[in-house]
């Protein structure tokens, strides 16, 4: 009805430079064609996109499976359509999505209690296009700002937040995006090391320059402020309290669009009078060899990673290696973490492996206003002090749209006592293990994932299975068997129409 009233023509367009925000359901689909060879234009362990990424990688599609075809099809239905709205356009679009969990932390793997819970949220979103130039604006509502059990409330008024908003131009080998989205610097669903869309969207300018072979990017973001003693409020403004800025960069180097090799830079800033920084926003500063140079002006905390992604025919290897700090006493253990995963798509089946471990005290520092974090949710990964290892078969049923995908799997996890919160472990402060500090807590799930997923604009997930936890208990160990899942729908319904 809305979209009746405001007269736009039902037309989804290649609409340029607008991005595709990272959990549009789109990504599925264009995850899982690059499993299979597909779409490789678009740099695999890189988000968002934007429409005319997609839109001319759907048109270098070809020799495609029957259930590639389906996906394909539907996704130029929507990035791609024959009814394309020209250079000059507005629109609106509107992101209904709803999560059903069986506890407060919508993750079946790290449950925190047994009461099940609803969470809602809506997306209004309005843009406009003018040649090479895009701005988008809008508002969300989601009851998860206000009841997410690991990150402050990030919303106020009717549970309201500003995201997806930007204004930015992108040209043949230069773009620029100023505002606040999500940046994922792995692949759908993959944790992102460097840098994620775990924590809320914060405003940031980005800047990339290349094309395909080789590209360099990077941004500097605004984060929230420390109190005077180091702890997160999200509302401290008062004398001594510390900003806190994180600028990130990288540089990808793709010799095939099968093979991507990528080295990444990122450094959290902070002080009481930091500011936006040209030193830390310039995409060619070596951070590690710049960070402690004089003069310092600010308290930091860098990043080093490295990340591979490969295919073999139809067999991938991913890897991704973060080294937060380089040390040499005998006592003082290493900060990394490292995530790898390999597997095999072919045609309706598809197999995979993968790994993580994330050290004790990765991501944090001597100084608490430098930790890793944004309004107490990960830049990285949400947790530390932790290994994981995942193995799952997923197969697309038999249908007419290739709409239904099974996904049984399984999943280990030992889990130590640290947080990104604790006081770092200093030499000669007390025992620091560089991984799974204390009493371990194993948890085993098994599990199957069943996604309805008939159009680009919308898909349907159910995640149920059970856990078993033994070691010490500690916390969503509470019992040793339990039953726990998450369901979840998410729709992205637009319209536009060309300016006269």
């Amino acid at each position: 009805m809305l979209l009746l009233l405001l007269g736009l023509a039902p037309a989804a367009a290649a609409q340029g430079s607008r991005l595709i925000p990272t959990d549009d359901p789109a990504y599925t689909w264009i995850a899982a064609l690059q499993r299979r060879g597909l779409l490789l234009s678009l740099n695999p362990t890189q988000l968002p996109y934007t429409y005319a990424d997609v839109a001319r990688a759907l048109a270098e599609a070809e020799g495609l499976h029957a259930v590639e075809r389906d996906w394909t099809a539907r996704l130029r239905a929507r990035f791609a359509p024959a009814d394309t709205l020209g250079a000059e356009a507005v629109g609106i679009a509107v992101r209904p999505d709803v999560q059903a969990a069986a506890s407060t932390r919508p993750d079946p793997l790290r449950p925190d209690d047994d009461a099940p819970h609803l969470y809602p949220a809506l997306g209004l979103q309005g843009w406009g296009l003018w040649g090479p130039f895009v701005a988008e604006g809008g508002l969300t509502h989601a009851w998860f700002y206000d009841r997410d059990p690991d990150g402050l409330d990030a919303a106020r008024r009717l549970y309201i937040r500003s995201e997806n908003g930007y204004i930015g131009a992108r040209a043949h080998r230069v773009s620029a995006y100023l505002g606040r989205f999500h940046h994922h610097w792995a692949p759908p669903g993959a944790p992102g090391l460097v840098l994620s869309d775990n924590a809320r969207s914060f405003d940031n300018l980005y800047l990339r320059f290349g094309e395909r072979r080789l590209t360099l990017s990077g941004l500097l973001g605004e984060l929230d402020n420390a109190d005077p003693d180091g702890g997160f409020t999200g509302a401290t403004f008062r004398n001594g309290s510390k900003r806190r800025y994180v600028a990130a960069h990288r540089l990808d180097w793709r010799p095939t669009p099968r093979f991507t090799l990528s080295i990444s830079e990122a450094v959290l800033y902070a002080g009481g009078g930091s500011e936006p920084s040209i030193r830390f926003l310039n995409p060619v500063q070596a951070f590690l060899f710049e960070g402690d140079n004089l003069p310092k002006n600010d308290d930091n905390n860098i990043m080093i990673g490295f990340q591979a992604w490969g295919l073999i025919g139809r067999t991938r290897l991913h890897a991704q290696l973060l080294l937060d700090d380089v040390v040499v006493e005998s006592n003082y253990p290493m900060r990394i973490a490292f995530a790898g995963a390999a597997g095999h798509a072919r045609g309706r089946a598809d197999l995979g492996v993968a790994f993580e471990l994330v050290g004790s005290q990765t991501y944090n520092t001597p100084e608490p206003e430098a930790r890793y974090l944004y309004l107490k949710r990960g830049l990285g990964t949400q947790f530390v002090d932790y290994v994981r290892a995942d193995a799952f078969a997923e197969y697309v049923l038999p249908g007419r749209r290739s709409a239904l995908t099974a996904r049984p799997y399984a999943t280990v996890l030992y889990q130590g006592e640290r947080t990104p919160l604790m006081p770092l472990i200093k030499p000669g402060q007390g025992e620091a293990t560089w991984v799974l500090y204390g009493d371990a807590v194993r948890t085993v799930r098994g599990a199957v994932l069943v996604r309805l997923q008939p159009s680009a604009y919308w898909s349907f997930e159910a995640d149920a299975g059970l856990n078993h936890c033994g070691g010490a208990l500690g916390e969503g160990c509470a019992q040793t068997l339990r039953f726990t899942g998450l369901a979840r729908l998410r729709m992205h319904l637009a319209a536009g129409r060309n300016l006269p």
